[in-house]
This record gives structure tokens, sequence and C-alpha cells, in this order.
């Protein structure tokens, strides 16, 4: 669910084009609501996405305690450039039983300042490392457990050398709180970037694990089943106007808009 299409930061690679300040009011929220009631679903996996999702964080706790009232398994993360995520806002979240964090940090403070400014230019990088550490301090001061921050870091040629950086940043918490994982961004989203190939991704990723013993892909094939949720009948990616899509990457293309959650028929 993407709460806003609105977003704080100019990120280099950014391939959402259409980033309104339109907001997801209560007429939409219900109709989701009245959606998964409709399916009766046994298990409901919810992601938070944007634009900025935080920028709408009222409205996050507002549908959680909508959807905390019927029965069934939630399983709920967000994805946030981190910039917003202070402590307060941090146990609101936990509050809402939202246990999954994905953070972006694209290497160390001046590469990934160049990449992931606010909209007026500002930098980011102190902001999102000082919410990291006093949130991260405050799960393990208090031993919450039940929470996983996810960092991603995207690399190319212009900053693979920066991923240890990152991960060194934050090696007390790793593995217990919270996992660093690089990721590929792909010739196709590439706006201001230098992007790696696929071969040289996998070369990277080889290096990391033969000098430093980091594992981040897989080795040999999987026997796990997995694939875009495009093609599961009950997974969308809803717009704050209740658009409906089948695509991360579609958020805001009209062309690409399969209904509208309002609708009830979908």
């Amino acid at each position: 669910i993407a709460p806003t299409q609105e977003c704080n930061f100019n990120c280099v690679y950014c391939y959402e084009k259409t980033r309104t300040s339109v907001y997801m009011d209560e007429e939409i929220e219900d109709s989701i609501i009245q959606y998964i009631k409709q399916v009766n679903p046994k298990k409901v996996v919810l992601v938070w996405f944007g634009g900025e999702p935080l920028l709408a964080v009222d409205t996050i706790c507002s549908f959680h305690t909508k959807i905390s009232k019927l029965s069934f398994q939630l399983e709920a993360s967000i994805i946030t450039n981190g910039f917003l995520l202070s402590k307060e806002i941090f146990l609101r979240l936990l509050d809402c039983n939202i246990s999954q964090f994905q953070i972006t940090l694209d290497g160390d403070e001046k590469s990934h300042n160049d990449r992931r400014p606010l909209l007026n230019g500002s930098n980011t990088y102190q902001t999102i490392i000082s919410n990291l550490q006093q949130v991260l301090n405050y799960c393990s001061i208090e031993k919450v457990i039940n929470v996983k921050f996810h960092i991603r870091v995207n690399i190319d040629r212009s900053n693979f050398s920066k991923f240890l950086d990152v991960r060194k940043e934050f090696l007390i918490h790793e593995s217990s709180l919270l996992c660093i994982h690089p990721a590929l961004t792909k010739a196709t989203d590439c706006y201001g970037c230098n992007c790696f190939s696929i071969n040289e991704y996998v070369d990277f990723c080889l290096e990391l694990l033969k000098k430093n013993g980091i594992k981040t892909i897989d080795l040999y094939p999987s026997n796990k089943i997995t694939e875009c949720f495009a093609r599961h009948i009950n997974s969308y990616l809803i717009g704050p106007d209740g658009s409906l899509f089948k695509c991360w990457h579609d958020l805001g293309n009209s062309e690409m808009c399969i209904g509208n959650i309002k609708d009830r028929v979908i």
C-alpha cells in the first residue's frame, strides 16, 4: 500500500516519474478493509510503500487500528528512506505490529548524499544514521526481538567499494536485529548512475565471499518457488487514491492501472 506518492528525497535513480502530493483518505482505507473482508484470507502480507510512506504515518496507524480488528494472521513491513524514522515514529510503528523495516544507505556519507539528497538538495546520511542508531540501541536495551532491519545498498560502478563501509557502521547489530545486503541498480532504472551489468554484479558478490566471507547471493539454483507478485491473484499495489496496479514500478502510471479498490469488484 502506498499511502502517498509524495517523497521528501530526490534520488538520482528513482524510477517513479509521478510523485504527486496525494494522500490516502479514510474512504480508501475502509475500501481496502472491505476488500480484505470479502476475500477472507488466512494471512495478509502487507508492505507499506511510496513515495515515502512515513510522510503519511497517521494513515498507517489509522489503517492498522482497523485491520487489527479482523481475524487473520498479519505480516507487516515498510520500505522507507529512514529520514523520518525517529525513535518516536518507530515506537508508533511497533505498536502497529510492523516488524520488518527496509532502509537504503548507498555507501559512505559522501556517496549516499550525492545519490539520495532531500528535494532541496540537503544531505540525508547523518539523520538516517542517527535514527538507526537510536532505534537499534532501543531494541537492544529493551530486548525487542520481533523486528528486523534490512539495510539495502544500491551499488553500481561508482560506489561498490563503499559497501563494506556501511556494513562496518552497523557490525555490532548485524545478524540479530539487522542485515545488510547489496542491491543491483538495473540499467532500466539508470537515470543518474553507472550501472553494473548482471555479470559485474555477480563478480562483486563473489569477491565479497572470497575476500570477506560475506555471502550475499545463492551460488547454486534454489529449490524454492518464488516469483513476482504480479502472478498472484490477490496481490496488488494500492495507490493513495485507491488505484490498483500489479507491479511496484507502475505506481502512478495510469496506463498500467487495472482498477480501483473503491469499485469493490476486482
